[in-house]
């Protein structure tokens, strides 16, 4: 096990870790970060007819986009790129049953199913896997598969190179209060949401969070100052009033702000309705 808590204290071995991705997946807030530029690879998909991504363990020579694992691919990423995809996008899994991370393909699928159920349109996901592995003969290998690398790499001749921008070995993100901000996964969704129209648009705010605060909120600065992501921030807005500020495209959804309300004023949910960048005032105090 390569993560480990003992005495609120976070411990991570280099040498025990196979490269799964999915603590980097899973972390709502970026605690386990790796050096990947997801807005190019978000980039990369729009305008493309035939695009192909592939792990780092495929051969390098084919003209693919590398990523270090699928187990690195959330359900708002995986949201994001399947809305902005114009053509299909190939994930390559043909060596991923094969490998000693194959649980994180097996999440990978967890998380296409999920999106499927909430589109209710499979046609409408154009997103495709690539299960058939690749001939080491080239007189053996398939002709369709040969024509279909054939289209694809015209269409990503400009972008096959990897994605990652230090090959580095995941690492821990020191936290400080001074550098809050929003996660990878809402940057994703935000990117998305500013080059889609209105109905794509409404299905990604979907992975956005809504908050609500009943009468026992008195403003205080418990919720604001344990976010991570500086989604709530608590200001004063006048002699004697306090308001509470929400701003959901910033919000991990973590639930530490319900967590450590001291008066269990506090119930977030999953889906906004409205512009997400928009800053809410959701609670004022005097």
């Amino acid at each position: 096990m390569a993560i480990s808590i003992n005495n609120e204290t976070v411990s991570f071995s280099h040498d025990q870790c196979s490269g799964c991705m999915l603590c980097v997946e899973v972390c709502p807030n970026d605690a386990f970060i790796y050096d990947i530029n997801y807005l190019a690879l978000l980039h990369s998909v729009i305008n493309k007819q035939h695009l192909v991504l592939s792990c780092e363990k495929i051969s390098p020579h084919t003209d693919h986009v590398f990523i270090p694992c699928v187990g690195i691919i959330s359900e708002p990423l995986f949201a994001s790129l399947s809305c902005l995809t114009e053509g299909t996008l190939f994930f390559d899994v043909s060596r991923c049953s094969d490998c000693k991370n194959s649980n994180s393909f097996n999440h990978f699928q967890s998380i296409a199913q999920s999106i499927l159920k909430k589109i209710g349109k499979p046609d409408s996901l154009k997103i495709k896997f690539i299960t058939e592995k690749p001939s080491n003969s080239v007189e053996e290998k398939n002709t369709e598969r040969r024509s279909l690398f054939k289209a694809i790499n015209h269409s990503v001749k400009n972008c096959g190179q990897s994605l990652t921008e230090n090959k580095s070995n995941l690492h821990n993100k020191s936290f400080s209060p001074s550098h809050k901000g929003p996660t990878n996964n809402s940057k994703a969704l935000q990117f998305a949401i500013e080059k889609l129209s209105a109905p794509k648009k409404k299905f990604l705010f979907s992975y956005h969070m809504s908050i609500r605060v009943d009468d026992n909120c008195d403003c205080c600065p418990s919720c604001a100052g344990m976010c991570p992501t500086g989604a709530l921030k608590r200001k004063r807005a006048g002699e004697g009033e306090k308001t509470l500020i929400f701003l959901s495209s910033s919000c991990s959804g973590c639930g530490l702000c319900k967590e450590y309300c001291k008066k269990n004023a506090l119930m977030l949910k999953k889906g906004f309705k409205g512009d997400p960048t928009v800053p809410l005032t959701i609670k004022s105090f005097l």
